[in-house]
């Protein structure tokens, strides 16, 4: 069983909420059209650990990343991280690692403030593109611990570190999507027993009691897909735990939804933020922390 906690891909477009503090006073030191950061990552593998230290610089046109390791080694065999995105005259899947990823969209990669920026997905058959503005939101969490995890989860949370509390100034980010080029759903794993849209609906409304508003749209490079999404999520309960889908080929995909002020690391009906970049205090603070508990 492997666990990660991980900036897997620092350019995903699946990511509102406003910053519960302020913006980190380190960007007073950068250049306007220059982005810092430090992301941690953590995984587990039989028993051994591994953790890596990310040290990330986003600038017009590039992505610098300095990476080191601080805990273990990395035995567990090459993963890629599929990616699968569908919209109106558009479909392409991304099977890749992040540093390919990252070569992919890095020549579209523009830097507009210190904290937001743009890419840009290119389709390699109609030439059709989709285009993420993420702006990265600060949150203060200063004296967060392993049991503020339903406000914040951090690597802290993977840890048996119950003592442990980030100290003053300590800030983490989280990717929102300020802007989207058109509505885009990005597809997960097929569902077993649901083959139309109409199937899902009614799973969807009986696990909550509740019959939900939705839109149908079609998607896919010739726009030969149905995809549905719930307009008002916000009340869902249940044990499906998604607000879109996309019938295809005699399957029903989970999707995610992109739009405008969406981020995947805040849920839909918490305030959770998943931590997953961090400012220099707060990821040297993981780093100690990480090694005092090897």
């Amino acid at each position: 069983m492997k666990t990660v906690f991980a900036f897997s891909t620092i350019l995903v477009a699946s990511l509102g909420l406003a910053a519960c503090g302020g913006d980190d006073s380190s960007y007073d030191t950068v250049s306007p059209t220059e982005i810092q950061f430090s992301t941690v990552s953590f995984s587990h593998n039989n028993g051994l650990r591994y953790s890596e230290r990310s040290d990330v610089v986003l600038r017009d046109g590039q992505i610098q990343t300095t990476s080191k390791v601080f805990e273990g080694v990395n035995n567990s065999p090459a993963f890629s991280f599929p990616y699968t995105y569908i919209a109106a005259n558009y479909y392409r899947t991304f099977d890749a690692t992040k540093q390919e990823f990252n070569a992919i969209i890095s020549p579209t990669l523009k830097v507009l403030t210190p904290t937001s920026y743009s890419y840009t997905l290119n389709s390699a058959t109609n030439n059709q593109s989709l285009t993420f503005t993420p702006a990265l939101k600060s949150y203060d969490i200063s004296g967060i611990t392993t049991a503020d995890t339903e406000r914040f989860f951090t690597p802290l949370s993977l840890y048996n570190l119950n003592n442990a509390q980030f100290p003053a100034n300590s800030i983490c980010y989280a990717d929102v999507i300020e802007k989207v080029s058109s509505p885009v759903f990005k597809l997960g794993y097929a569902f077993l027993n649901q083959k139309t849209l109409e199937e899902w609906l009614d799973t969807a409304n009986a696990a909550n009691s509740n019959n939900y508003d939705y839109e149908i749209v079609k998607v896919g490079e010739n726009n030969e897909y149905r995809a549905i999404r719930l307009v008002d999520p916000s009340n869902y309960k249940g044990d499906i735990g998604y607000e879109a889908a996309v019938e295809m080929d005699g399957s029903v995909y989970t999707a995610d939804y992109i739009f405008n002020g969406y981020s995947r690391y805040i849920g839909p009906d918490t305030d959770s933020v998943y931590c997953n970049h961090f400012n220099d205090i707060a990821a040297d603070y993981l780093e100690t922390q990480i090694l005092a508990d090897s």
